[in-house]
């Protein structure tokens, strides 16, 4: 349930509006893949821990080799070097873990066959997980994914705003079955951020590009530290100002302004405020449906079951109309079905990027 006040409704509309435009990315967070089963960032470390227990036992070591205990690196801040130390100790188990945490899954969600719904040029996000591909192409489309390595994001920055450059998947963070993109540690965040064509790109997301933040945490500093957003805040603050939207989260709506300028002022971005129900976040899936349901409104139109497609009549009869009602006749009722059900395609084949 978005909360009901006057600044977030009118940021609300203004998100929509940019949605249907066809022009702003999709920016999805571990929020995106909860409902499937995926862990969040804190709980990956805390499995990480579990799996370190599980094959060396308390005695570990730290990254210089020396010994440790397990319980020592339990509250080591920040977190990126409590996953370095974590990785260290897994070896190559840590590569053949990550591939089974994050691995496909035989579940759906419908939040997002929602977000896929969208007609968002491209979707970015920071899982691990393929979520976003098989909604894709459960929903009769093609999937197009790519990791921010050089080699595939110099194209991407390239052709991404060409009409027959079908909608990308960037996988930020790496995918689960390729190992050498992922990123989770300090080491692994410095290798990602020190290439120039990874910087050009974040430097094109923040301030050419509108992105749409759903599923995302803007609250753990060790992960927007990580994830370049200091600098994405630093660019929108120079260049851009306030361009970008998110889909947050807000226990107390009566803190709406002050929470407000803090999304404004650190990463340029407007919020749209919904209320946390649970800890299951079930207020997220309910805001993500009325977004499907106000951006495309024909596709989401539920088309009256009585209204059927013409019958050809047999050769030599002549067909009768069935009485018009006050407003409009059967021929327009057929008219009606046919055109959305042409729309719901065409938006379809826009979203996979294969519409001509």
């Amino acid at each position: 349930m978005l909360i009901d006040t006057e600044r977030n409704a009118n940021v609300y509309r203004q998100m929509v509006e940019a949605i249907r435009s066809g022009r702003p990315f999709g920016f999805g967070g571990a929020g995106v893949s909860a409902g499937l089963g995926y862990p969040s960032w804190v709980q990956l470390i805390n499995r990480l821990a579990e799996e370190v227990r599980r094959v060396r036992g308390d005695d570990v070591v730290d990254l210089n080799g020396r010994p440790l205990r397990l319980d020592d690196i339990r509250d080591v801040r920040p977190l990126l070097i409590r996953a370095e130390i974590l990785k260290h100790n897994l070896g190559e188990r840590y590569f053949e873990f990550m591939s089974e945490t994050f691995g496909p899954v035989d579940r759906n969600a419908d939040s997002i066959d929602d977000l896929v719904a969208l007609p968002f040029k491209h979707l970015l996000t920071s899982n691990y997980d393929p979520a976003l591909e098989r909604a894709m192409v459960n929903g009769g489309g093609n999937a197009h994914s790519i990791c921010l390595v050089p080699e595939e994001i110099a194209d991407f920055i390239n052709h991404r705003g060409e009409v027959n450059y079908a909608r990308r998947v960037v996988h930020v963070h790496g995918r689960y079955d390729r190992p050498d993109t992922l990123v989770l540690t300090e080491a692994d965040y410095a290798r990602c951020y020190n290439a120039n064509e990874i910087r050009t790109f974040w430097n094109i997301i923040a301030v050419d590009e509108i992105c749409v933040f759903l599923g995302f945490s803007f609250a753990d500093d060790d992960l927007t530290d990580g994830f370049n957003l200091m600098n994405f805040q630093r660019l929108n603050r120079q260049f851009a100002g306030v361009r970008h939207y998110a889909l947050v989260a807000i226990e107390d709506p009566t803190k709406e302004v002050g929470e407000r300028m803090v999304y404004n002022m650190r990463y340029g971005v407007e919020p749209v405020f919904f209320i946390r129900q649970d800890a299951q976040f079930s207020g997220y899936t309910a805001a993500l449906r009325q977004i499907r349901r106000d951006v495309l409104p024909r596709a989401a139109a539920v088309i009256n079951p009585q209204v059927t497609a013409p019958r050809l009549a047999p050769e030599g009869v002549v067909p009768v109309e069935a009485p018009a009602d006050a407003n409009r006749g059967p021929a327009v009722h057929r008219d009606l079905a046919a055109l959305e059900q042409i729309t719901e395609r065409n938006i379809q084949l826009q979203v996979d990027g294969d519409l001509e």
